[in-house]
């Protein structure tokens, strides 16, 4: 007796092309090169074959229906880019014949998200892998595959969000110079192995949110330049390698951010690191830093912002950096800081704010200072002096020392080339003792002293007079009118205002003035 399904085996294999599809609706597939043709084996699968020299071909229908691929002839087949992307509940892939995909196989897989294995199949003739298995989050493992054919150099998101997978083969990688993106998001990850790096040249955001990582093998990046983002959010790393970085002018930008559970670092070489933004933003755990070379980073912003396990902080050489915007934010256990020279710094915004374990700051020296300072200080919270910091030609100071609560008294700072001073010591609940400020060059003084209530004694020079505010009985409401007054809030039978100022409440009957 003949077995129908033998049978239909046998004339499928006769095809040049044949491919078999599962779905629960009607799918389609059309050639390129040639005619294919669809048969229903009324068993919920479709097959598709053509004797045509078909090179390529597009799966139509309601693709989310579709559960299995199997290919069995496909000679002719050599473009695969997007073929199977979006076949969401696809759980399994063949391929029963010669692989000779000549190409690109970018996006091929794309968004498989039900798929649970992948075949053995030779790809040493293909030319690109761009998001190839992007987010394949049922994958768990991954077969030995060859990608030395590929021309532009990349495996960009090739693996990417592929969540699934709890180990990786050993690939060889040595015709790449770029991994942008490869593994990021391949959050089961346990272990990587000891893949030769030795000639790639950018590793941006490669392992970003590989979060159950927990060691890094010592790999070779010699030749790397690139690491923006590299092992960001890597939340189980505890110990990292001891890297070489080799290559001129690198890039390091938010590299560990976020790696919460760091709590070391090694001592790397970063005198060749020129960007090194948020590198270790939000390393909670740390909770001590090597004396790391920096020396040549231009850009040092939010580089250890949140990392509010940092006990104490080394005397490092920052010379060369002129942006330290958020720099120390919220390091909330530092209650120290050793006296680094920030002389070429021109701008520095929140760059203490938040550290509210600082109990005082040393003899800053921010006369380099030509943008803006805002909020450096603001919410340190038990910070109780300030010595005499100079603040050079910054553009604005606005809340410098706002809401720190438990300051009393500030050294003889200078502001005097500062036009915006808009809250500079805003709810400084217990300052008593303002320095004699020098506001020549000010433009806003909003609420530079609003809610200090215990402010007892200080000096105010402005453009055309200077007011003495050492009277006790002053109040927050009568600071603030001394306050408002420079910028035109006080009568001008009793001060004579500054050009093109308009003068509108009294002073306190008790104050003295100088308007000479």
């Amino acid at each position: 007796m003949i077995n129908p399904f033998i049978d239909r085996k046998r004339v499928l294999e006769s095809f040049v092309f044949n491919m078999t599809i599962k779905s629960s609706s009607t799918p389609t597939v059309t050639g390129v090169g040639g005619t294919i043709d669809s048969t229903d084996n009324l068993d919920g699968s479709w097959s598709f074959t053509s004797n045509d020299n078909v090179t390529s071909f597009t799966i139509g229908g309601t693709k989310t229906n579709i559960t299995e691929v199997v290919v069995s002839n496909a000679k002719t087949i050599t473009a695969l880019s997007g073929k199977f992307s979006g076949l969401t509940n696809m759980t399994n892939f063949e391929w029963n014949d010669d692989f000779n995909i000549v190409g690109s196989c970018e996006s091929t897989w794309e968004n498989c998200f039900d798929l649970l294995s992948f075949p053995l199949l030779d790809f040493s003739n293909c030319t690109k892998f761009r998001r190839t298995w992007n987010n394949c989050s049922s994958l768990t493992s991954f077969p030995l595959i060859d990608v030395s054919g590929v021309t532009d150099g990349k495996l960009e998101e090739t693996w990417s969000n592929c969540s699934g997978l709890t180990s990786f083969p050993l690939i060889d990688t040595t015709t790449q110079t770029e991994l942008a993106h490869t593994w990021s998001g391949c959050s089961s990850l346990t272990t990587f192995p000891l893949i030769d790096f030795s000639n790639i040249e950018t590793l941006n955001r490669t392992f970003r949110n590989c979060t159950t990582l927990t060691s890094f093998p010592l790999i070779d990046v010699s030749s790397c330049d690139r690491f923006e983002y590299c092992w960001d959010g890597c939340t189980g790393l505890t110990t990292f390698p001891l890297l070489i970085f080799v290559a001129p002018s690198i890039g390091c930008f938010n590299t560990w951010q976020g790696c919460t559970n760091l709590t070391s670092f090694p001592l790397i070489d970063f005198s060749n690191v020129t960007d090194s933004v948020g590198i270790w933003k939000n390393c909670t755990g740390l909770t001590s830093f090597p004396i790391i070379n920096l020396s040549n980073c231009l850009k040092t912003g939010s580089l250890w912002y949140g990392c509010s396990g940092l006990l104490t902080f080394p005397l490092l050489d920052l010379t060369s950096s002129t942006d330290m915007t958020s720099t120390w934010q919220d390091c909330t256990s530092l209650t120290a800081f050793p006296l680094i020279d920030f002389s070429g710094v021109t701008k520095a915004p929140s760059m203490f704010q938040g550290c509210t374990g600082l109990l005082t700051v040393p003899l800053f020296d921010f006369s380099g200072l030509t943008s803006t300072a805002n909020d450096m200080f603001a919410l340190c919270s038990v910070l109780n002096n300030i010595p005499a910091i100079n603040f050079g030609n910054a553009t604005t100071v606005k809340g410098l020392f706002r809401s720190c609560i438990s300051l009393t008294t500030v050294g003889a700072i200078d502001i005097s080339n500062v036009p915006d001073i808009e809250q500079l010591f805003y709810t400084c609940t217990l300052l008593i003792i303002a320095p004699d400020l020098d506001v020549s060059s000010g433009t806003d003084f909003t609420n530079t002293f609003g809610l200090c209530p215990a402010l007892t004694t200080g000096k105010l020079t402005g453009v055309a007079f200077s007011i003495d505010y050492s009277d006790t009985a002053l109040n927050a409401t009568a600071m603030d009118d001394v306050v408002l007054g420079l910028v035109g809030a006080i009568a001008p039978e009793v001060l004579k205002a500054p050009t093109g100022v308009t003068i509108t409440n009294p002073l306190p009957a008790n104050w003295s003035y100088d308007n000479s």
